[in-house]
């Protein structure tokens, strides 16, 4: 009988370099399926901190398109934005914004508050409303009668401070917060003119209401210039004015205006405490 000691020896050698390459490489799965499941966990991580920071920044306010119909007959359409945590329990700082010139098509006043308005003053915790401008322009008797009228019908509705009774306008509506702000100082804490039009002979001087300009450096439509101007003859006839020039901006940049906005939060809150 014939033994083959060769395959033998061989056939051992190959299994225990089998066992030996199995033990070698069992660290090596374990390290790969342990950074895998770490790279899983990240990834589930970053997944849920994303979708928080979304809900927390979609939580800041609730948006509402409503119709009321006005005295006159008026069925006055407005972009309404609600903290997301009112309560009737609680009052509200009310800020109305006036918005730009246009072909005011249905709920006109959205892009106005989507655009700047809410993502610059949604830290203030306010009520904001935008009306869709009810005739050509914000200043005349009919815009002005809608306006009042809507605040009055805001203020049945929710729980809104009269003392922190905000107003601010863009372009057209930068305009029509000049001409408000001068007709009813005894209704509005602070007048934000965006943009607006600077015509010295017709601007009114405001004495009894705060003042806040803001305008493009490179504004076509309205020349800095003649915003500086008056800017100056408020002051130098007893307005509480403050004016900021945005560097480098032109007229139609909209979003380039929601820091300046922004910026203008801890000056509202100081008017308000020192009332």
């Amino acid at each position: 009988m014939c033994i083959d000691y060769r395959s033998s020896v061989l056939k051992n050698s190959f299994e225990k370099r089998g066992r030996c390459c199995k033990i070698l490489l069992l660290p090596a799965i374990m390290k790969t399926m342990i950074l895998s499941k770490i790279w899983f966990l990240f990834f589930i991580l970053i997944l849920f901190l994303s979708i928080v920071t979304y809900d927390s920044a979609q939580e800041k306010s609730v948006m509402l398109f409503k119709i009321t119909e006005l005295k006159s007959g008026l069925k006055l359409r407005y972009t309404l934005s609600l903290p997301h945590y009112y309560s009737p329990l609680n009052s509200y700082p009310l800020v109305i914004a006036l918005h730009y010139g246009g072909e005011v098509t249905p709920f006109y006043s959205k892009g106005f508050m989507t655009s700047l308005v809410e993502p610059a003053l949604q830290d203030l915790e306010a009520i904001i409303v935008a009306p869709d401008c009810p005739s050509k322009g914000w200043t005349n008797a009919a815009s002005e009668a809608a306006v009042l009228e809507l605040m009055l019908f805001l203020m049945e509705e929710y729980n809104i401070d009269s003392d922190r009774l905000v107003l601010l306008g863009y372009s057209m509506g930068g305009s029509g917060t000049w001409y408000m702000a001068a007709r009813h100082p005894d209704l509005f804490s602070v007048a934000i003119p965006i943009s607006a039009p600077s015509v010295m002979s017709t601007t009114p001087i405001i004495q009894d209401v705060p003042l806040y300009i803001i305008h493009g450096e490179k504004d076509e439509l309205f020349p800095s210039q003649d915003v500086k101007l008056l800017y100056h003859k408020q002051k130098n006839n007893g307005a509480v004015i403050k004016m900021k020039i945005v560097a480098g901006v032109s007229h139609h940049q909209l979003a380039r205006f929601i820091n300046p906005l922004k910026a203008t939060i801890p000056w509202i809150r100081k008017i308000w405490e020192d009332q």
